[in-house]
C-alpha cells in the first residue's frame, strides 16, 4: 500500500508542476511521466487484486 500511496503522491506533484510550466516540451515530458505513473499505479492495483 505504501508504494501505491507514493505513486499517487508523485502523480499529484507532477500535476502541480505541469500547471506551472510554460515550455511545451517540458509540459509534454511531464505528461509522459504522468502517464507512466498512472500505468504503474494501475498495474500495481491489478496485481493486488
Amino acid at each position: 500500500m505504501e508504494v501505491t500511496n507514493r505513486l499517487k503522491e508523485a502523480s499529484k506533484q507532477v500535476r502541480l508542476v505541469k500547471q506551472e510550466v510554460e515550455d511545451d516540451g517540458v509540459s509534454q515530458e511531464l505528461e509522459d511521466g504522468l502517464e507512466a505513473l498512472q500505468n504503474a499505479l494501475e498495474a500495481l492495483e491489478e496485481d493486488n487484486n
